[in-house]
């Protein structure tokens, strides 16, 4: 079986329309399957460094959830999501 990873990104968030820098970090237990790992998120794609440590700048669109997807070679994929809000509130 292939080892695991995990999927985190910061903010999980946002308001939709806005430019924000999204940071991503991928865990396992395999230092390969951290490293040089293909990213992808908002139309945007990325490699993670050494510490599994990514970033990408975006804007979401609209409103409703994003998916960001940690593909590594030899490894489970991961996922995280974020929220995109509407920029006019409900009153």
């Amino acid at each position: 079986s292939r080892p695991a990873t995990h999927l985190k990104i910061a903010p999980r968030k946002v308001k939709a329309g806005t430019l924000r820098m999204f940071h991503l970090s991928l865990t396992s237990g395999t230092v390969s399957c951290r490293e040089a790992t293909i990213v992808y998120f908002a139309g945007h794609k990325t490699h993670t460094s050494r510490k599994g440590k990514a970033r990408i700048k975006a804007r979401l669109p609209h409103p409703g959830k994003f998916t960001a997807v940690a593909r590594p070679k030899a490894c489970k994929p991961s996922r995280a999501t974020v929220r995109a809000r509407s920029t006019v509130r409900a009153r």
